[in-house]
């Protein structure tokens, strides 16, 4: 039998949170929308969310960590944004985390690094920043974290010729390299069009009070700056208190 693929649409309901012995949420490949329900943190057998390419948005629900027997999420390919929250670290046998193709922003190091059985890592085409993600995982197969706004960073890898791994596209600073390899990164003058992201840059991205809103066609970014924060007048890379 060949693969099926449906056109699902609407949301994820929150009564999915009533299935207690759910293990697997398979939905990739149709048209749903709206954002996770925090409901599904209730399900305590479930082990794998599989929701690429659908229409979902909104940020991931910290409630997610509570899910302590899920080896696999997958939300690639939809237009999620926000912070990964640090709940995540809690996800202790998590194997596959894909978040490629959204629009996450902020630093994921610090989430990643205590990961340690991740097996595969996929994080491009986002605006993450800061250190490149690091990983106690010893078992890593792919790591691919090109096309953001990284900065700065050294990851080794246990085994090196064992990862298929690609860092392409991001801001690094030339001290930055992964297995003591460097990568292709974006031009000096695209990376500072960013909103002001500069090459081995240590600082947060809009006054860390934002987002960085890009298009790489045009090589062009903007602010977006949470609630309550507005553009500074006097730099419009940085958002502060006042809206």
């Amino acid at each position: 039998m060949g693969e099926i693929f449906n056109q699902l649409s609407g949301t994820i309901p929150d009564s999915l949170g009533h299935l207690r012995g759910l293990t697997h949420l398979i939905l990739m490949d149709n048209l749903l929308s709206g954002s996770i329900p925090t409901a599904l943190a209730s399900l305590p057998k479930l082990r794998a969310i599989m929701a690429s390419s659908n229409q979902l948005s909104g940020s991931i629900p910290a409630a997610l960590g509570d899910l302590l027997q899920l080896d696999y999420l997958d939300l690639s390919g939809n237009q999620f944004y926000g912070t990964v929250p640090s709940t995540l670290s809690d996800l202790s046998k998590l194997q596959y985390l894909f978040l490629t193709n959204n629009q996450f922003w902020g630093t994921i190091e610090p989430i990643t690094r205590t990961m340690r059985n991740l097996r595969m890592l996929f994080l491009s085409w986002n605006q993450f920043s800061g250190h490149l993600p690091s990983s106690a995982s010893s078992t890593l197969e792919q790591y691919q974290v090109d096309t953001n706004f990284f900065t700065h960073g050294e990851v080794k890898f246990k085994n090196c010729s064992a990862v298929m791994w690609t860092t392409d596209a991001n801001c690094l600073a030339a001290s930055a390299s992964v297995c003591g390899r460097a990568s292709t990164q974006r031009t000096a003058a695209v990376c500072a069009a960013f909103c002001g992201v500069e090459i081995g840059a240590t600082g947060p991205v809009c006054g860390g009070h934002g987002y960085c809103s890009v298009n790489a066609f045009i090589g062009e970014g903007e602010c977006v700056c949470d609630p309550n924060y507005m553009l500074d007048s006097s730099n419009t890379n940085a958002c502060v208190a006042g809206a």
